[in-house]
């Protein structure tokens, strides 16, 4: 049997040396199966927090803009109102990009779902109208590419930032 040596050469994994020079490298933490990286219930909370965000930023800023028309806050009640929701969505997309460690290209599409999801259930909360299938097209056409554009350069930024 050949004598080990265990230093530890980096955090998360142990350098295998034996008599002979020859040497492995193992990680600490499981690389399948539960708590890893590629776990899937980890990711879908993941997913599903990204969605949480993304809807309650919405309503948030919806509760930020100036009452117009019936005293209704409604992002689409006016240029103004449209720059405002879509800038803060942006900056909400970014943000969540460069603070998260493991930034995917699913994190955006989940914030672009629950904004989605947050736009139409405001909608019939304040009241649809006759006119709401062209309210709700027009509404994520405009909210479902700010986000997924924003949301991918938060990503670029966390790379660049990260260093790689």
């Amino acid at each position: 049997m050949r004598d080990v040596a265990v230093p530890l050469t980096r955090k998360g994994s142990l350098r295998l040396e034996d008599t002979y020079g020859m040497h492995a490298t193992m990680p600490l933490e499981p690389t399948d199966g539960p708590g890893s990286a590629t776990d899937p219930v980890r990711a879908m909370k993941s997913q599903a927090r990204s969605a949480a965000i993304g809807a309650l930023a919405f309503v948030a800023i919806q509760f930020l803009l100036p009452p117009t028309y019936g005293g209704y806050r409604w992002f689409l009640n006016s240029e103004f109102t449209v720059a405002m929701t879509l800038g803060a969505l942006a900056v909400v997309a970014i943000v969540v990009e460069v603070l998260d460690r493991s930034s995917t290209l699913w994190r955006p599409v989940c914030l672009a779902a629950g904004t989605s999801l947050a736009f139409v259930g405001y909608l019939f909360a304040v009241g649809p109208g006759n006119l709401f299938p062209i309210v709700i097209v027009t509404g994520l056409a405009m909210l479902i590419p700010t986000v997924l554009i924003a949301g991918c350069i938060g990503i670029v930024v966390a790379i660049i930032v990260r260093g790689g």
